[in-house]
């Protein structure tokens, strides 16, 4: 079940609202990592703050969903992978590509 999503533009959150019809829209991803209703969470930001909202997902006790790249380098992507272990989490990192194998563009 989705419960919430965070979306600092309204009219992108009502757009996601009348699709996937979480029960609960935030404007601030604090407020989100902050409900206890939430296991987990799908980062899906600019590939510069995957790292910070991974880690503040993993600081307030929820499983991470990370689009790649996690990190934007490989030290960096120690800190993730020790906060999951030490709490007991569930860090993935999915990939989205154009090119399905074994090459070629959608639709061309």
């Amino acid at each position: 079940m989705l419960h919430a999503c965070a979306e600092t533009n309204r009219k992108r959150a009502l757009e996601f609202k009348k699709t996937f019809s979480p029960k609960k829209l935030y404007s601030d991803y604090a407020e989100l990592l902050g409900d206890p209703r939430v296991d987990a969470v799908v980062i899906c930001l600019p590939n510069f703050l995957h790292f910070p909202a991974t880690r503040a997902a993993l600081e307030a006790g929820k499983h991470v969903l990370c689009e790649k790249p996690p990190t934007l380098n490989g030290p960096e992507m120690m800190v993730p992978q020790e906060e999951a272990e030490k709490r007991g989490l569930v860090i993935f990192s999915a990939a989205n590509s154009d090119l399905p194998p074994p090459c070629g563009r959608r639709g061309s």
